[in-house]
């Protein structure tokens, strides 16, 4: 049925040349940001240009595209299904410039997000080894739904993520590695080597936690919800200097991953780090990209270039502080299948 309607509107829009007017692409981008003023603001016209427009655009099919007096917008479904279409022939055409951008051996532009807990360790790597390749690299940081957010609004086109996002066909996803939480508090506290919750729990100082904001914030949350664990006197912070600060100096102790630890080596020195109690629970990582073959290669060679960029950022400033953990971390090995980081 969505196909034919789908044919349909085809026929009423006209022309491949006719398809990018301005009408189509003012109603794309409506349906973006979900507001008229927004989409003004976007397009550098009033907000009662873009109703002209999107008013227009439905006088030329016969057809709503948006319901009437409804704030924020809602599209009817007809105006679903022209937004799909869209979407889906913006998607293809982008790939098609890549694909012959990368034919005509001419540098493309990469737009690469990556979540807040690794830019420290890949965003070099990554500059520096596609440089040759790329004519502009952008980079946004963030959560991994942040990311995911900007993906969606074909703002990234190729994002490393703490979440796989499986439900998602219209992504190309790789492995990347496998890391173990940890438990980090003062060299002062007097804690068991492998600490329960409870003894956290007693130990007489606060948690200390990083807000949502960030990946490990985000994962956080989840696992202490799912364990009904909950920790009455805590701290919340949205930044992570001052929370390895706030560890280094007594204040209170975190639930952390290597990646972010070793984002702050000079830290370490005063900062003890411990298994996390159980269940201990590792964080995947994977490279997300769109499921098109130019992006597929793409996502392959920035995989590479990440999977040696944390091997050797995790074995300098990491393993000599908590040599207990190296069997703890995987990555992909022949046939994807998972191997440990350090052999």
């Amino acid at each position: 049925f969505v196909m034919t309607e789908q044919g349909k509107l085809k026929e009423k829009i006209g022309s491949y040349s006719d398809f990018f007017q301005v009408q189509i692409y003012t109603f794309y981008t409506l349906c973006k940001t979900k507001s008229f003023s927004k989409a003004g603001l976007m397009l550098n016209v009033g907000q009662s240009v873009v109703s002209r427009r999107v008013s227009a655009l439905e006088n030329r099919l016969g057809i709503a595209l948006t319901e009437r007096n409804v704030r924020p917008i809602r599209l009817t479904n007809e105006g679903r299904l022209l937004y799909q279409l869209i979407e889906k022939e913006t998607q293809v055409i982008d790939s098609y410039l890549l694909h012959v951008l990368q034919n005509g051996q001419r540098k493309i532009p990469l737009r690469i997000g990556c979540i807040t807990a690794l830019e420290a360790h890949v965003d070099t790597d990554i500059v520096t080894q596609l440089g040759d390749v790329a004519s502009q690299i952008r980079f946004f940081h963030g959560t991994s739904r942040k990311l995911l957010n900007d993906f969606d609004n074909h703002e990234i086109d190729i994002f490393i993520s703490s979440q796989p996002f499986f439900e998602r066909a219209n992504l190309y996803r790789r492995f990347l590695f496998s890391e173990p939480n940890i438990i980090v508090a003062p060299k002062s506290l007097n804690l068991p080597s492998k600490p329960s919750w409870q003894n956290l729990r007693l130990c007489g100082l606060p948690q200390i936690s990083l807000t949502s904001k960030t990946s490990n914030g985000e994962f956080e949350r989840e696992y202490f919800n799912e364990q009904h664990l909950d920790f009455v006197v805590k701290i919340e912070i949205d930044h992570l200097e001052p929370f390895f600060s706030f560890i280094e100096n007594g204040v209170g102790w975190g639930l952390v991953t290597p990646t972010f630890m070793a984002t702050y080596p000079e830290k370490m020195n005063n900062i003890q780090i411990l298994p996390m109690p159980s269940p201990i629970v590792s964080r995947d990582i994977y490279v997300l990209g769109r499921n098109e073959l130019s992006y597929q290669n793409l996502t392959d060679n920035i995989t590479k270039i990440c999977k040696t960029s944390i091997y050797q950022s995790l074995n300098k400033l990491f393993i000599p502080h908590a040599n207990w953990s190296k069997d703890m971390f995987l990555t992909y090995g022949e046939n994807n299948k998972r191997v440990p980081l350090f052999v």
